[in-house]
């Protein structure tokens, strides 16, 4: 760019200004075009364009200082096509970094072209469309650096001061969105079509918060998110999931009981996500029991109620599902016997019978452990007398 001694650009040469950064930008389209393999020297595509549309961004902001307009509606919407269509290029190969960089590029531009006052032009589709593309932008920015967050959370549990400030941008790209989205919800002027999609958009926000809540450790926030009104099953199911595996326990715990709560509540039962939400539960449990040596009460809950759902489930039960039930309840029956437990042993062989009798009427292979079963009972109640013949 041609600049003056101040850092301007010179008033004959301000017009071709933007006309100099798109020929730019086409040029460098149009030879990874013809040659994917030919990225200019400091990166991919995804990175040198990157690196332009900051540079617009930078002389936006000065035009805008020196009162001139950042750019055309033309200009905005071809930049901001290229923004998009690079950052989604680059997040789909992986390169979150570029990806973050030109979702916000797209999102900061389509800002600076879209009229701010109440005219006709604002009530128009296209205008409507560019605000949803916007909103997706941010949620998408946010989506890479949430992504980058975890990578470097797999690495080094302990926040770095770069993931700090990624996990900081995070979460201020989904506070605009939610912003940004909740407005054009309270304007009224779009249909059911794009209200819908609002509301999804909304709901990967919700996810999104729930995900970078587990990362930075925030307990209570990823319990109230859980806990938010009007959430579908599919979304407690990925928050709590989410919780489970780099979250709170306890919040994994309450979004799985709210799932199944959904799910037995549904008029047609979905089996197959009722067993693996059931199997979820269990699993949670007996790491906080073996971890702190919890009494295991929650766990023959569990089992009574994966026992009322293989009855009224029947061979829609998933058959490899009763059959970690029943192992499941029996190895930790025998956990307990071994531990002098007996109580609980007892208590863990006879839930481990109820399973059997219910899940053997879809798979009777199950009933070969029925004698097993029957024998472990036996030697608890003999172990447990032993003391009072003594």
């Amino acid at each position: 760019m041609i600049q003056s001694s101040d850092g301007c650009i010179p008033p004959a040469l301000l017009e071709l200004e933007m006309s100099v950064l798109r020929l730019r930008m086409y040029h460098i389209i149009e030879a990874h075009r013809k040659d994917p393999g030919d990225d200019e020297q400091g990166g991919s595509q995804a990175v040198v364009i990157g690196k332009l549309l900051q540079e617009l961004l930078d002389r936006m902001k000065a035009r805008s200082a020196r009162g001139i307009e950042a750019l055309s509606k033309i200009e905005g919407e071809y930049f901001s096509d290229v923004a998009w269509d690079t950052a989604m290029t680059a997040a789909h190969k992986g390169e979150m970094t570029p990806a973050a960089v030109c979702f916000m590029a797209c999102a900061r531009i389509i800002s600076a072209f879209l009229p701010k006052s109440t005219s006709a032009e604002c009530q128009s589709e296209l205008h409507r469309a560019h605000q949803v593309r916007k909103a997706s932008a941010l949620l998408l920015t946010a989506s890479c650096l949430i992504e980058m967050c975890k990578a470097a959370h797999t690495t080094s549990p302990t926040a770095t001061q770069n993931t700090a400030n990624l996990m900081k941008q995070a979460s201020g790209a989904l506070s605009k969105m939610q912003q940004t989205t909740e407005l054009m919800l309270s304007d009224g002027n779009f249909d059911a079509s794009s209200q819908s999609t609002l509301m999804s958009l909304l709901s990967h926000h919700r996810i999104l918060t729930h995900e970078l809540a587990c990362i930075s450790g925030d307990a209570s926030t990823q319990l109230k998110l859980l806990l938010s009104n009007n959430l579908n099953v599919e979304d407690v199911l990925t928050m709590a999931e989410n919780s489970a595996t780099r979250g709170n326990v306890t919040a994994a715990s309450r979004g799985f009981d709210i799932a199944l709560t959904k799910l037995l509540a549904a008029p047609q039962r979905d089996a197959e996500s009722i067993a693996a939400v059931i199997r979820h539960r269990i699993e949670i449990e007996e790491g906080a029991s073996v971890s702190v040596g919890k009494p295991h009460k929650k766990m023959l809950e569990l089992f009574s109620a994966a026992t009322a759902q293989l009855s009224l489930l029947a061979d829609l039960y998933p058959h490899d599902e009763a059959a970690w039930l029943v192992t499941t309840a029996f190895n930790l029956g025998v956990m307990n016997h071994r531990m002098h437990r007996l109580d609980e042993g007892l208590s863990m062989f006879e839930a481990c019978k109820k399973m059997i009798l219910q899940a053997s009427r879809s798979d009777e292979s199950l009933k070969a452990m029925l004698h097993r079963v029957d024998e472990a009972i036996r030697l608890t109640k003999e172990s447990m007398q032993k003391p009072e013949e003594e």
